[in-house]
């Protein structure tokens, strides 16, 4: 009497004792220039950390492949390229949206009231107008008072990712294992 085995078993069986694994490409962080990626205008703010971990802020003056210049008060300061381990761009938000948001918050108790009482003055009263402009000014020094930093340059190496595909044969159960490890 012959016994019949699926193929699936036989396959499982081949397989059980290798472990095949997928690496995940990743790019080198020396060999990428800091020209191609760092997109910051010169004259803004910016924050560049060194190897050793001190970290530099003033105004972008120059960039290119072998440097970083930055102005720190009224001197400049030449970073290496090989010494940057990240650059971190102060981006500027304008207060337009701000004051918009801080003008229509200001509005909302003089709409109501022009919905509820229309009688009470043709449109707005003055002391909406007053809310309108009060609202905006505030909501555009929140605004102006939000920083935001960027990282446009990181160097620190990157984890890899791995996935692991085994067979998984257990005495009542039959499968593939597959990990990803991030």
């Amino acid at each position: 009497m012959t016994r019949f085995v699926p193929k699936a078993l036989i396959v499982a069986a081949f397989l059980s004792g290798m472990d095949v694994e997928v690496w995940a490409q990743t790019s080198d962080p020396q060999n990428v220039s800091l020209v191609t990626v760092i997109q910051v205008p010169p004259g803004e703010v910016v924050s560049v950390t060194n190897a050793a971990g001190q970290t530099i802020r003033g105004t972008l003056v120059g960039l290119n492949d072998q440097a970083v210049d930055v102005r720190v008060k009224h001197a400049t300061q030449k970073i290496l390229a090989a010494d940057v381990s990240r650059i971190e761009w102060q981006k500027r938000d304008s207060a337009l949206n701000g004051i918009l948001i801080g003008g229509a918050i200001g509005a909302v108790h003089g709409i109501y009231w022009l919905i509820a009482d229309p009688n009470e003055c043709t449109g707005l009263c003055s002391e909406d107008y007053v809310a309108i402009g009060v609202g905006a000014v505030v909501g555009g020094l929140i605004d102006r008072a939000i920083k935001k930093k960027v990282t446009v340059y990181d160097a620190a190496p990157r984890k890899t990712s791995k996935v692991t595909i085994s067979p998984l044969l257990i005495r009542d159960r039959r499968g593939v294992q597959l990990a990803l490890t991030f």
